[in-house]
């Protein structure tokens, strides 16, 4: 009878050992895993981050550009204008041309043209200081 108290008990510290040993390797997979899980969730946050500082680099390119095009558009828009007054001078001018009184007035003042049984006075620049005087 003791003998059989002395198996059952080996029996038992056995049965506890390979336990004990079964949940430190159970313990050691978990370990494992969590270890690799927690390298593969930095992979990803650091992913994540990457991208995340790719698409705020892309951001804040397009709004320079976006902002420099708007620069761009306001001196074409200036630039549009110089040239729409500059046409609508053009178009005065052009309308004044068949004028016969304005084509009389540019040939006086370009060309010195004076009509019949007029005198042309010229006067020298000290006298005028410069000024033209009509």
């Amino acid at each position: 009878m003791e003998e059989a108290r002395k198996e059952r008990l080996q029996r038992r510290r056995q049965e506890r050992e390979e336990e004990i040993a079964r949940n430190e390797a159970e313990q050691k997979r978990r370990t494992r895993r969590k270890t690799a899980l927690r390298k593969r969730q930095s992979w990803w946050r650091l992913g994540a981050f990457g991208v995340a500082v790719i698409l705020v680099v892309l951001l804040i390119i397009s709004v320079g550009n976006i902002i420099s095009l708007k620069h761009q558009l306001n001196d074409v828009i200036a630039q549009q204008e110089k040239y729409e007054q500059r046409k609508a001078e053009l178009e005065k001018e052009l309308k004044n041309i068949d004028n016969v009184s304005n084509l009389e007035e540019q040939a006086r003042s370009r060309m010195g043209l004076i009509k019949k049984d007029e005198t042309l006075y010229v006067f020298p620049e000290e006298m005028t200081d410069g000024k033209v005087q009509e």
